[in-house]
């Protein structure tokens, strides 16, 4: 995959995936997020991401919109545990424009308390909206778990107490303190010259005061397995169980990626999603997950099923994880998954913004983004021997916190 990686004199890098397409995608990554809520105040990182375009010292909360709607085009943003983006989706045409937009919101936001105060019952919305959907929130639930008395455990959404105790000069400082410039990414795919590209990103990126730091990311210690059932008076049995994992750096991270694909990834072929689903359908939502962060990670995995299966659900799932971690697989099987992760891979990137998401995010943490021919190297460099030690690992029933809704 070709592209161009340029550092500003302020430490905030540009990259840029060249493209004949006429749209732009236009972004910027910062490594912070709920990890760095401040305490007390978890929601901080998630609450200043909306509040970004409320307002600057140039243009209102609607001018900003319509600066980019009015074009066809798109501004979003989201938050997770360790990161925030914001990004645009324009006609070619407008790459100035949105290039202006971001570094207004993102360096000379206000953050007026009025819009400040609309906006939090917004959020305490979208945290009670949570409540209501147990398949999801088990997940930030569980999270919490096994991250307790660690920063990671801090909610995306926050509380509503912790959100209504932000001010908008809590906002200003974690900005000022926390959007570490040699920890952005300004990143961009679409039909534009290098040279023009870099000759904005100084206009309107190069400007900004130079703010070096990195993040805190301690490392995960004492952990320990705990096991939680809680009467949510859900319809459904909702169970969740997993632990600690590898982080973003690990040199096994692939392994648990490939593992994990197997088990009850994102295909209908996945071993939980035969057993539990299309064997014996007792289950209609199973998935496995295995997400990393700087320092750590998290496996986890979820089934959601009548109260009368879940006996029967626990045992194909413990089934299905003793023969993981005590059955090589076979060369053929580990072929099959290797190939179809590929197309996986392959399929994903045909989207574009998956692609652009990506690309960013493979430059905030790894300073590199791998070609097809790369990625596929390193898939298919991993043996049996090396799953069955992954599983053996992070599978230690030992090791697996579990939470239940009932």
């Amino acid at each position: 995959m070709i592209y161009q990686l340029h550092t500003l004199s302020n430490g905030i890098r540009v990259a840029l995936m060249p493209s004949k397409s006429e749209v732009i995608y236009i972004g910027l990554c910062v490594h912070c997020g709920s990890s760095d809520d401040p305490d007390r105040l978890d929601g901080m990182a998630h609450f200043t991401e909306h509040m970004l375009f409320k307002g600057t010292g140039n243009m209102t909360n609607s001018a900003i919109i319509n600066a980019i709607e009015t074009t066809g085009g798109e501004i979003n943003a989201y938050t997770t545990r360790e990161e925030t983006f914001v990004y645009t989706t324009v006609p070619r045409k407008y790459t100035e424009r949105s290039l202006r937009i971001i570094a207004d919101i993102v360096y000379n936001s206000t953050f007026p308390e009025k819009e400040m105060n609309r906006e939090r019952e917004v959020i305490i919305d979208e945290i009670n909206s949570y409540k209501d959907s147990p398949a999801e929130n088990i997940y930030d639930e569980f999270e919490e778990i096994v991250f307790r008395n660690h920063p990671s455990a801090h909610n995306i959404l926050g509380t509503e107490q912790s959100v209504s105790l932000i001010t908008s000069g809590n906002m200003a400082e974690f900005v000022k303190s926390r959007y570490y410039t040699n920890q952005t990414v300004l990143f961009v795919m679409g039909q534009i010259g290098e040279s023009r590209l870099l000759q904005m990103a100084e206009k309107y990126f190069g400007i900004q005061q130079a703010v070096l730091g990195t993040p805190k990311r301690p490392k995960l210690e004492n952990y320990m397995a705990l096991h939680e059932t809680r009467d949510e008076e859900t319809h459904q049995i909702h169970y969740i169980t997993g632990a600690p994992a590898f982080g973003l750096h690990h040199e096994q991270r692939s392994h648990l990626f490939v593992l994990n694909y197997l088990l009850g990834g994102p295909a209908m072929n996945s071993r939980l999603n035969m057993s539990l689903r299309e064997k014996n359908g007792i289950a209609y939502n199973v998935d496995s997950s295995y997400t990393g962060y700087a320092n750590h990670g998290i496996f986890s995995l979820y089934f959601g099923t009548d109260e009368r299966n879940l006996t029967k659900s626990l045992k194909i799932v413990e089934r299905e994880m003793d023969k993981l971690r005590n059955i090589a697989i076979r060369d053929n099987q580990l072929k099959q998954i290797q190939q179809q992760i590929m197309g996986h891979f392959m399929i994903s990137n045909e989207n574009r913004e998956n692609l652009f998401m990506n690309f960013g995010k493979s430059i905030l943490h790894y300073n590199i983004f791998e070609s097809m021919e790369q990625t596929k190297a390193r898939v298919f460099s991993i043996n049996s021997t090396q799953l069955l030690s992954v599983a053996q690992e992070i599978l230690d029933p030992t090791k697996m916190s579990t939470l239940i809704f009932k």
